[in-house]
């Protein structure tokens, strides 16, 4: 699983260095879709959902304990 985060985060890290936010997106949705991913969001530092596999979560607050 360590090396499955690596290159998620690698990707991710990637699209957005390049400025390309629907690229992201695109990412977290692939990914996001696997049956054995629960959950993947990007969130701001106040806890907004900036990014999820879900699109109906984009733009939710969550509680900081989720963070």
């Amino acid at each position: 699983m360590e090396v499955l985060s690596n290159v998620i985060q690698r990707s991710l890290f990637h699209a957005m260095a390049k400025g390309k936010p629907e690229e992201v997106q695109k990412i977290i949705e692939m990914i996001g879709g696997h049956e054995n991913i629960e959950e993947l969001r990007i969130f701001s530092p106040k806890g907004k959902i900036l990014r999820s596999h879900r699109l109906k979560e984009i733009g939710l607050i969550v509680k900081p304990e989720y963070i």
